[in-house]
């Protein structure tokens, strides 16, 4: 089953860098909340994350919202979960293999995407309580057949959800621009949404016929490849 999981990492990362071409800079993006662990626009695509970093944010023990910035006009997207303050990140699975929010289609570009309340997985929900650390792992699959990775290190609190529920703090961070959504796999009408990830209606299907036959076949081999990785 290691071996398995190696050899798919690897095909993972080839098909990254053959897709990409040099351009994996079309591909990041940028969670803005919860604080990530920090700049990672130039090795965004090393597999789990970059290095841990000082930087831990506190998020709501009864869940939370998660924004972030993309710059591309679409990516297959989950995002998971592992409790712990020293994760072990050089094992050969991904060692976030929580999943908080189910593989979707995450749709525009260019402005802040928010999920306003990622619940706390049935899974783990018995072990998160005030003090505790996790780690938060979003993942996207991008148009180009580049896997892109994004670390957020947090600290479960009480307090956090009245403090970042405040207007002034809210507003700023947790909005959807224009033309940003998404929309549940297998769906054919985007303003459908997904019951955990409630999204806007702006964004179309359309978008994935907008790519090449070589990245959609990309993007399709990455998305199951990722599936039997997580375990979706």
């Amino acid at each position: 089953m290691d071996r398995v999981r190696a050899w798919l990492l690897s095909v993972l990362g080839i098909l990254s860098v053959f897709m990409c071409g040099g351009g994996l800079v079309n591909g990041h993006f940028t969670v803005t909340y919860p604080q990530e662990r920090g700049f990672s626009y130039d090795t965004q695509f090393h597999f789990p994350c970059i290095a841990p970093t000082t930087n831990r944010s506190q998020w709501p023990t009864t869940g939370g919202a998660l924004s972030l910035i993309p710059i591309h006009a679409f990516a297959l997207t989950t995002i998971n979960i592992a409790l712990g303050s020293n994760i072990d990140e050089k094992i050969l699975s991904n060692p976030y293999n929580v999943p908080m929010v189910p593989l979707f289609n995450q749709t525009g570009a260019n402005s802040t995407f928010c999920l306003p309340k990622i619940k706390i997985p049935k899974k783990i929900v018995g072990d998160v309580s005030d003090g505790v650390n996790a780690t938060i792992q979003v993942i996207q699959l991008t148009g180009t057949g580049a896997a892109l990775y994004s670390c957020i290190d947090i600290t479960f609190s009480d307090k956090e959800a009245d403090r970042f529920g405040a207007p002034e703090v809210w507003e700023k961070y947790c909005f959807n621009g224009t033309g940003m959504g998404g929309y549940r796999l297998g769906d054919k009408d985007p303003s459908r949404s997904n019951a955990t990830v409630v999204l806007s209606a702006a964004s179309s299907p359309a978008r994935f016929a907008a790519s090449t036959p070589s990245s959609s076949l990309a993007l399709t081999l990455l998305a199951v490849m990722w599936s039997y990785l997580l375990g979706l």
